[in-house]
């Protein structure tokens, strides 16, 4: 129990050390800006550059799907889908936004980097510590040569006051001093070594002496210029980055221990050299911190599923083997849906998400995990009497904080889970030797080698296996790869590990709040201020969806005349978004949108005008739309306006995306713009009939086929309600309901993540993609015959998620599902029950964009044949055989059936499932996460204490056990048989209740005999 409270106490700290609150802020009513520092000053390569190479002479700008997911999804130079690591690091400080690219400077924008504030970025990708590394880009000596002449124009324009006394001299040199100096770099120098053809073991040392050396030059060329504080980035274990990883046969399971090896030793040195450095008392006041981008992917790489990823080894945008032979933007390269869910961006770059995991790991984590020495980032930017007792009060902490660490960076709370085996204290000194990431499912020791460790005759034998390794692909094969070796350039950027997130493209509820320098550190309480934000923008959400349902029904329109549409909040925006079928004219829906919400124009002919801006690339066309441009009183633009987005995929899937975003509630006027072109995409997603007076039919045209005539959406939908089937999914106001209220997502089913995997390879992508299965089938076969999948079979006990996952299914695969209640099949009189089972597929088939027809209990009346079985039932499975064999190619139409009993299943039946996913009781991590989500005032502890006294109990069985806890307790406060809390609010059920009440539940439970779950315990933390 000890152990657990000091683990709890690692957390707490961490994570109230990543959220800066202001009090003056928040007592004034409105946000304010509240530094840590006064400036930021970025130095480095593609790991932080925010632009800089935009600005070269000769280089290519980044396109998308470069920055989809920075705000209004455009490329800004970063090589990343959004943000990086110096976008986070400046919002960890404080700053809103991250310093300006400094090339991308006017005077005009230049204002407050001349008085000191805010900084600037000089990073180049594909730079180096070595001048000869980088020679068509920005190199990090002629970088600090920008920034000398940036202070001597601070200096010369006296603080941007145009006093030049000595006194604005002395005081541009304090805000230096107070500045935080950010360096990220070595990545392109050690790709350069490896791409050597005569390089031999001897000369590493020789190699890393004349990096470190050259790197000591420039630290100490900033210290000259004015810097004192410094947060190095180290280089992370290069050989586990995808385009390294391709040179290798055995890429897709296994880092290419070589390369790491020596970024490893090159790390070891630089930790060394930074010491000597700040301890060789030639340059006094001098700070550091090293964070250690190294152990944070080393770390996510062996355990994925603890932070929330899914794919490590592969490149999210890409093409060809691991998505790392052909660059991201190229022709034929493809990106990923789910980008949260991979470790890296392209060949070489870290996603967005990556970057948010590392952010609390080398800002916030004690010094003793490994992840920044000798302080952490934060610790770098307080006082030294903070940091000293910050550093003595963890010290002695267990790694196992770090999962709360990592998953609190994703946005979600996790619970640890106790690696197995001895567990092994991290000390001060953290000597022990490292293991690789590649080698190991459990946490890797972190790196910590003495100065004198270097990569031994072994380590250099190994490198001989390296010839392949990054060299810049093809001409102009993509616009990261293409510009001067970025393969290098971002071999820090697995390093784009590192650190926190805006909230913007898909985090919702994230604290936006900061804390003054010389406030002492309150530690909050993480759960309460995400659960608070959470629950804020889900009734933000919640309240513009009512708002539009009901100008929607104002206007007449009825079901199925608007396509379906999503209301969150992403941020501190409201974000609308919907599908636009290919046989909507896009001309028309702006057309719409500007006479909508435009301006009248100011030159004759009449009309509106917007600001638009537009992206192509080869991957998709984008289009934003603004009413007009306005600024704020300090020169920034009004995010506070409506944006509307216009995302047009030329690969891939048919259909349009367009977004309403909006900080805050949208006005009447652009809920009615919203409306109408719901209303003009609804009209144009039906084509119209061929002949008068017929409303219910349309014209649909097969594959070379003459057009036939088809029931419209509503009309199928209308007939199978008629028919008794329940449809979800078919508009806003028949969402899928789970316990009444709400809607199933993958967040509302924990655990089962093997499971999730499957679905979501099985049918999900299946659903999404049909194109992509049927080109492969296409390649593949003599004749073609569809791979999608016709019929997928859930099995397992009552209440562990089967039908909760065909209704996600549904509804992230945006089609309808028809869910077919068990009494509308077995009908009492002759013939009836083929019938309507066969009308039910017949309609599935018309629905436009296919659906799910879920068969729950499917053994009550597909058992296996035999001379007692009913004439009735018997034909009701010949209708289901036949169906399945039957379904048309081009339709996306999938069956899935639920059983508890499998063994009882028709054979023939069985065979027709393409897969089938066995959902078996929760373990008990599973129970504490599905306990958590109906208790979630109880402590780890507690929730621990409550799964064991659940084993052998589904999910439902312990939400039916959590209610009963509520009822009883509810009557307890009633009759006055407990107290209320210190507020005279009611108090809440305590661990005692809930065991109760599952001793009672286990009681009225008939004796189950449970086969042992096939699949290994999950290690989600």
């Amino acid at each position: 129990m000890m152990r657990l409270k000091v683990t709890i106490l690692v957390v707490a700290f961490v994570l109230s050390a990543g959220v800066h609150i202001s009090a003056a802020a928040a007592a004034a009513g409105q946000r304010e800006e509240v530094h840590l520092v006064p400036a930021v000053y970025v130095f480095g390569d593609s790991t932080v550059d925010v632009g800089n190479n935009q600005y070269l002479p000769g280089n290519s700008p980044l396109q998308l799907p470069y920055g989809i997911d920075f705000p209004h999804s455009r490329p800004t130079g970063r090589f990343s889908n959004g943000y990086n690591v110096a976008d986070f690091i400046a919002k960890l400080v404080g700053f809103k936004r991250s310093p300006p690219a400094y090339l991308s400077l006017t005077p005009q924008t230049s204002r407050q980097l001349m008085r000191g504030y805010r900084g600037a970025n000089y990073a180049s990708g594909g730079s180096g510590i070595l001048d000869t590394t980088g020679t068509t880009v920005v190199t990090l000596t002629k970088q600090i040569v920008y920034f000398a002449a940036t202070k001597s124009k601070m200096k010369s324009n006296g603080g941007g006051d145009g006093n030049s006394s000595s006194a604005s001299a002395s005081a541009i040199d304090d805000l230096l001093s107070k500045s935080l100096f950010l360096i990220s770099d070595g990545g392109n120098d050690l790709f350069a070594f490896l791409r050597q053809s005569n390089r031999t073991a001897s000369q590493v040392p020789s190699f890393y002496a004349d990096l470190l050396s050259n790197y000591t030059r420039h630290v100490q060329a900033l210290y000259s210029l004015g810097a004192r504080r410094f947060g190095i980035i180290d280089v992370p274990p290069i050989g586990c980055v995808p385009s390294v990883r391709v040179t290798s046969p055995a890429g897709a399971t296994r880092c290419v221990d070589a390369a790491s090896d020596l970024a490893r030793g090159f790390n070891s040195g630089l930790r060394s050299a930074m010491a000597r450095l700040a301890g060789s008392g030639a340059l006094p006041g001098m700070r550091y911190s090293v964070g250690s981008s190294y152990n944070v992917v080393s770390y996510l790489t062996a355990n994925p599923a603890a932070a929330g990823f899914k794919v490590v080894n592969s490149a999210c945008c890409g093409g060809g083997r691991l998505n790392a032979q052909v660059g991201c933007g190229a022709p034929n390269s493809t990106y990923c849906g789910n980008r949260n869910g991979y470790l890296f961006w392209d060949g070489v770059h870290g996603t967005q998400a990556t970057s948010r995991k590392g952010a609390a790991a080398i800002y916030s984590a004690p010094p003793q995990m490994g992840f920044a020495s000798p302080i952490n980032f934060k610790q770098l930017n307080e006082s030294d009497r903070d940091t000293i007792d910050e550093s003595h009060h963890f010290r002695g902490m267990r790694i196992s904080a770090l999962r709360f660490v990592l998953s609190w960076a994703g946005g979600k709370n996790a619970t640890p889970k106790q690696p197995r085996g001895p567990r092994r204290e991290l000390s001060g000194s953290l000597s022990s030797e490292p293991t690789r990431a590649s080698k190991s499912q459990t946490p890797p020791p972190l790196q910590n080698r003495p100065a004198a460790a270097s990569p031994s005759h072994a380590l250099g034998s190994r490198l001989g296996f390296l010839n392949g390794v990054p060299g810049a692909p093809g001409a102009r094969e993509a616009s990261a790869f293409t510009t001067a070796g970025f393969l290098a350039a971002g071999a820090a950027a697995a390093l784009a590990s590192l650190p926190v997130a805006y909230a913007d493209a898909n985090e919702v509820g994230v604290v936006d709040s900061a804390v003054s320098s010389d406030a002492a550190v309150k530690p909050v309480n993480p759960d309460a201020a995400v659960s608070s934000d959470v629950a804020v923008g889900e009734d933000l959400a919640h309240k513009e969806r009512k708002r539009i349902m009901e100008l929607i029904q104002s206007r007449g329109m009825p079901h199925g005349s608007y396509p379906q549409f999503d209301v969150a909040v992403k941020g501190q925006k409201v974000v609308v978004k919907f599908n636009v079928p290919s046989t909507c004219s896009l001309s028309d829906l702006i057309v719409d949108l500007v006479t909508h919400i435009g301006l009248e124009a100011e030159q004759g002919g009449g009309g509106s005008e917007m600001l638009l801006h537009a992206w192509n690339s080869v991957a998709a066309r984008q289009i934003t739309l603004n009413p007009h441009k306005k600024t704020t009183s300090n020169g920034d633009d009004n995010e506070d306006d409506l944006c509307v987005l216009i995302f047009e995929p030329l690969v891939g899937s048919q259909y349009s995306e367009v977004e309403f975003i909006k900080r805050g509630e949208f006005s009447l006027r652009e809920l009615e713009a919203l409306t109408s072109v719901l209303k003009l995409v609804g009209q144009k997603d039906v084509k119209q009939s061929s002949g008068k007076g017929n409303k219910s039919y349309t014209t649909r045209k097969g594959n070379g086929q003459r057009s036939k005539h088809v029931p419209s959406m509503e009309k199928t939908i209308s007939d199978l309600e008629g028919m008794g089937v329940r449809v979800y999914g078919f508009d806003e106001t028949s969402s899928i309901p789970m316990d009444g209220s709400g809607t199933v997502m993958w967040e509302n089913i924990a655990g089962y993540e093997p499971q999730k995997r499957e679905i979501e390879d099985t049918i999900l992508l299946a659903l999404q993609s049909p194109e992509v299965y049927d080109e492969i089938a296409r390649a593949t076969r003599c004749k073609f015959e569809t791979n999608r999948p016709r019929a997928v079979l859930f099995e397992g006990p009552p209440g562990t998620g089967k039908t909760s996952s065909a209704r996600v299914i549904a509804k992230q695969a945006g089609v309808p599902l028809l869910y077919v209640p068990l009494e509308i099949i077995m009908s009492k009189y002759y013939g009836e029950s083929e019938r309507l089972l066969g009308s039910v597929f017949s309609l599935a088939n018309d629905l436009p964009d296919g659906g799910i027809i879920f068969l729950d209990e499917v053994d009550s009346f597909a058992s296996a044949r035999d001379s007692e079985m009913h004439e009735a039932t018997r034909r009701i499975l010949s209708v289901i055989l036949r169906q399945i064999d039957g379904f048309e190619q081009d339709r996306r139409v999938v069956v899935i059936a639920a059983t508890n009993r499998k063994e009882d299943l028709d054979p023939a039946l069985i065979s027709r499932f393409d897969s089938i996913i066995c959902f078996d009781l929760p373990d008990q991590q599973t129970r504490a996460e599905i306990s958590a989500q109906y208790a979630k005032h109880l402590t780890k502890s507690e929730l621990f204490q409550f799964s064991l006294a659940t084993e052998e109990m589904s999910g439902r069985d312990i939400r039916d056990i959590c209610q009963q806890a509520e009822r009883h307790w509810a009557s307890k406060l009633i009759r006055g048989q407990v107290p209320k809390n210190d507020k005279g609010e009611p108090s809440l059920p305590p661990v005692e209740e809930y065991v109760a009440c599952s001793e009672q539940r286990r009681r009225s439970l008939p004796n189950r005999t449970r086969q042992e779950s096939r699949l290994p315990a999950l290690k989600l933390a």
